[in-house]
């Protein structure tokens, strides 16, 4: 088993936006600089196409990633799996 001191290298802050407009993207870039600010790597999920400047600030710049499906959920208390 990997130590936990091991993880700090690996903490990655997930951003889950939906940046339609002008105003949510600048709130978007303001975000991922302040999070880098804290020498965080920046990862950003998004149903829209991002501008390329955007892309570029994230730390993970695959176009797809696939995420396994957790083996045990929780949804508003119940669990599932």
């Amino acid at each position: 088993m990997e130590n936990i001191n091991n993880l700090q290298d690996k903490r990655i802050v997930l951003i889950s936006s939906y940046c339609d407009t002008k105003e949510k993207i600048d709130i978007l870039i303001n975000t991922i600089k302040t999070i880098k600010s804290h020498n965080l790597d920046v990862m950003v999920n998004s149903p829209l196409p991002l501008p390329s400047d955007v892309i570029n600030m994230c730390t993970n710049k695959r176009k797809s990633i696939t995420l396994l499906a957790p083996k045990i959920c929780y949804v508003m208390g119940k669990k599932y799996g």
